[in-house]
């Protein structure tokens, strides 16, 4: 039967359950469907479960390192005079900026978001960076801050502001137990697999989701398919022992001694 099909509630409403086939007697895309009962569900994985995929099976690690890989390997060419390159080559270098931008990515895809903190040796980092101020070897150093130690802050809802909607600044946790704020000029912010604009309930912390959240279980059913395979090779080979007159030899005496040696020495 080719026809949408429509199905009223006790409520009273009308529901569409099917745009294509229906067959009543294998109870496709009737009310007796037992694939009608399936729903999708959010579950987050927490940080600790993915950090344990990601070490532990390799699967996951490939997920999380190949794109970062391969958009770092080869790392970028300039378009100027030899001597300008051999400088900014130097300073990147100096700084390990590609260094940092991989493990940046590969800590945003694996959790979700990440920074890499711009270090210039202020005391005060809660003001706004002025790149004008800084000048050759202003840089000090780069540095990787994961999600789980980087809060994002109150929305930004100034519409002048370029950070409109994004994050107004971001709390770190130290050491002491205290906090500081640092406003987003001095962060370079990746995000993990990003959430589309209204569908974000479960993610309102101002990062994205891992990249494993949505690949997690069938990742868990590859592996637990891997492993019963790998489990079954043991009974692949099941050795078979034809001892000829077994039970006159145990009413022997001395038989079952004999036997239980014969038996251990094939063990061995």
């Amino acid at each position: 039967m080719q026809k949408p099909h429509y199905r009223r509630t006790a409520d009273g409403r009308t529901v569409f359950i099917g745009d294509g086939l229906q067959n009543a007697l294998a109870n496709i895309n009737t009310p007796r469907d037992k694939a009608s009962g399936s729903v999708y569900r959010f579950i987050r994985h927490s940080d600790a479960e993915l950090a344990a995929a990601y070490r532990s099976a390799w699967l996951p690690r490939k997920i999380v390192d190949i794109p970062a890989q391969d958009a770092t390997r080869r790392w970028r060419s300039w378009n100027a005079d030899k001597a300008e390159i051999s400088a900014i080559e130097a300073e990147e270098a100096r700084i390990g900026l590609q260094r940092a931008v991989k493990d940046c990515m590969v800590s945003a895809r694996l959790l979700g978001g990440a920074a890499i903190y711009i270090g210039t040796g202020e005391s005060n980092v809660s003001k706004p960076l002025n790149v004008d101020r800084i000048g050759s070897g202003g840089v000090r150093h780069l540095t990787v801050i994961p999600r789980t130690i980087l809060t994002a802050g109150d929305i930004d809802t100034d519409p002048e502001s370029p950070w409109f909607g994004k994050p107004a600044f971001y709390k770190l946790a130290k050491g002491t137990g205290q906090q500081v704020e640092i406003p987003p000029s001095r962060l370079a912010i990746m995000h993990g697999a990003p959430i589309p604009v209204g569908a974000d309930a479960f993610a309102s912390d101002g990062w994205g989701d891992s990249v494993l959240q949505c690949a997690i279980q069938a990742i868990k059913q590859a592996d637990g398919v891997s492993a019963s395979a790998a489990s079954l090779m043991f009974e692949a080979n099941v050795d078979v022992l034809h001892l000829p007159r077994l039970m006159a030899m145990l009413d022997e005496p001395g038989g079952e001694i004999a036997v239980t040696r014969y038996l251990s020495i094939l063990a061995t």
